[in-house]
């Protein structure tokens, strides 16, 4: 138990000193000895944990959509509604998601890693496949990333809204 929770603290170590550098630097200008020592850990630990800097990336990812399923799990009948109001809280009780969606390569990263996951929490609602699925994730990427850099005047509640007369749901 020990172990795991070692594991745990190193992985969010690591993961919170790539968004650090991520506010000064594009992921591609960002070494591996960079990240090692903002975050405190040999490069030994980095290795033990991840294979490279998209790892990290995936990795937070991973947490992310862990604990949407959960949420969606617990409910007894989720809608379309809950996923985009869990989407919106997460992302502003989450600054550090800002900073990550500002910069572009991290951007196709996440894109890609959303296509594979969001494909899979949005066949719990029967939505279609194909070509539709796609749109409606892509609207909602770019919605999202409008709606961070204007500020996130919106409620996350009026995300909801604004998106469920957009998708009609």
């Amino acid at each position: 138990m020990k172990r795991v929770k070692q594991v745990e603290e190193s992985k969010n170590l690591i993961t919170d000193a790539l968004i650090s550098l991520l506010q000064t630097y594009e992921l591609r200008e960002i070494t591996i000895s960079q990240i090692t020592a903002e975050a405190g850990v040999g490069r030994n630990t980095f290795y033990r944990n991840f294979e490279n800097k998209e790892d990290i990336i995936h990795w937070m990812f991973e947490q992310i959509y862990a604990e949407a399923e959960e949420v969606l799990q617990q409910k007894k009948n989720p809608r379309p509604k809950d996923l985009l109001l869990f989407r919106f809280r997460l992302i502003k009780e989450n600054p550090q998601l800002t900073i990550i969606a500002k910069r572009r390569e991290v951007f196709d990263i996440m894109h890609k890693f959303r296509l594979k996951k969001s494909t899979s929490l949005f066949q719990n609602f029967l939505m279609p496949k194909g070509y539709k699925l796609d749109f409606n994730i892509g609207g909602l990427f770019y919605v999202t990333s409008r709606w961070i850099e204007e500020g996130m005047k919106e409620s996350p509640e009026e995300m909801v809204k604004i998106l469920s007369k957009l998708f009609r749901i």
